[in-house]
């Protein structure tokens, strides 16, 4: 249901989720497919006198989302460099993935990986072709309404950032899965972000399903349980955030779709065992408007895994879900689907590398900050930890609301390079630290 009290129709619901309900969510290009998988286009790579491919420049989106930390990684720490690749980092404000790709403004962006799915299936250029984090989607209930599971939440109200965003979305499946309809059993509202634990405490609502750093918030604060994440249960081991590149990158010079890939995925990797050095990149260079030790404590909380086969496996799943749940046509084959969108332009797994790059100092190049020495070792969960095994001080939990509350985050600085943007004016910073709400 709506603030007003009216309920939100299936066709509504679909239209928010097909027309980019969030920030950073959707992606792909403009060009319709002529098949399933592939388009018009063979992928060629142009190749230099030595027989090695020519790797084209790349321009990439970035929002100020704590949770994109794998892309300022790989341009501060040399990840891109090492793969021969050069760069661009593109502060899109207030554009989507999805107008920014299409319009040519960049050649891609991070995105919630089952969020990808719409736009494809309406036959947007885009493919899907790493996982790169899993996290950042919790539904809580307030602690006093004594609710522990998701069967407590049947008859009840539940509020959301977003009707037909990405915790709606998510978490309708889960409820689905439950046994629990979740247009007739559970009512949902939406409120503006830093509105949800207030209406919790008043009794509006009896829980809250939303991104980052809502929930997590309410947690740890004590007023709230965690009943469910993109964390927990069957989706423990599913991505979060994934790579969406334009398709006609992937078809004109499928060696610089793949570098971006392998770089871009060994940084996430990386951030496993590199947390605390993640957040002051974030921190030290603006991205984001918090400090390090606020970064380092949402940083900790998601997994670090990235991996291309197991994504593949992810988006079989994803598809197939939110069919069941009518997120997708009635129409749509979600294995063709799945297909169409997945491209493994790495060829697997082997090809990455957690390592920190050593490289040569280069004038405005990231790794003349690069250090030595191998730190990813073994790919593995990472550091993730439930909200409520973190205590966050009064100064921290502000600078949380403040980055939520105020207009974009860290989107808003100008230029484009995003090697150290500007940071912006208190109305002009609105940005959930997810990049998802």
């Amino acid at each position: 249901m709506t603030r007003n009290g009216e309920g939100p129709s299936r066709r509504g619901f679909l239209r928010g989720l097909g027309a980019g309900t969030g920030v950073a969510l959707l992606g792909g290009g403009a060009t319709l497919l002529s098949g399933c998988g592939s388009s018009s286009k063979s992928a060629t790579n142009v190749t230099s006198g030595s027989g090695k491919p020519v790797l084209k420049p790349v321009k990439l989106g970035w929002w100020g989302a704590t949770c994109e930390a794998p892309i300022y990684v790989a341009y501060n720490k040399g990840f891109f460099e090492r793969e021969g690749l050069k760069v661009e980092l593109v502060n899109l404000g207030q554009s989507s993935a999805k107008d920014a790709i299409s319009s040519g403004k960049v050649d891609g962006a991070p995105g919630i990986t089952f969020e990808w799915l719409k736009p494809i299936e309406q036959g947007e250029n885009i493919r899907i072709t790493g996982g790169l984090h899993g996290g950042c989607l919790r539904l809580v209930a307030g602690k006093k309404t004594g609710i522990t599971t998701l069967q407590g939440l049947k008859g009840k109200t539940v509020g959301t950032d977003q009707i037909g965003g990405s915790a709606h979305s998510f978490f309708s499946v889960v409820l689905s899965q439950a046994g629990i309809d979740p247009t007739k059993d559970v009512s949902f509202v939406a409120f503006p972000g830093a509105q949800l634990e207030t209406a919790l405490n008043r009794g509006e609502i009896v829980a809250v399903a939303a991104a980052d750093p809502f929930p997590f918030l309410i947690v740890s604060d004590g007023n709230g349980v965690e009943l469910a994440s993109n964390l927990t249960g069957a989706y423990k081991d599913h991505y979060c955030c994934a790579i969406g590149l334009n398709g006609e990158l992937i078809d004109e010079s499928p060696a610089t779709a793949a570098a971006v890939t392998r770089a871009w995925l060994s940084a996430s990797g990386w951030i496993a065992n590199n947390i605390e050095e993640t957040a002051k990149i974030e921190a030290d260079k603006k991205y984001v408007p918090i400090d390090a030790a606020v970064a380092a404590k949402l940083l900790g909380t998601y997994f670090w895994t990235p991996s291309v086969t197991r994504l593949q496996a992810n988006i079989v799943e994803y598809a197939k879900e939110f069919k069941t749940t009518g997120i997708l046509d009635k129409g749509t084959d979600p294995a063709q689907l799945a297909q169409q969108a997945f491209r493994d332009v790495t060829g697997g797994d082997s090809g990455l590398d957690l390592s920190t790059p050593v490289l040569g100092s280069t004038s405005g190049s990231p790794s003349a900050s690069a250090t030595a020495g191998a730190s990813g070792g073994a790919y593995g969960l990472g550091r993730y930890r439930r909200a409520d095994t973190y205590v966050l001080t009064a100064a921290q939990r502000r600078q949380l609301l403040d980055f939520a509350a105020c207009p974009h985050g860290a989107r808003a600085a100008g230029g484009s390079s995003g090697a150290d943007p500007k940071s912006t004016s208190g109305h002009d910073m609105k940005h959930m630290i997810m990049n998802d709400a």
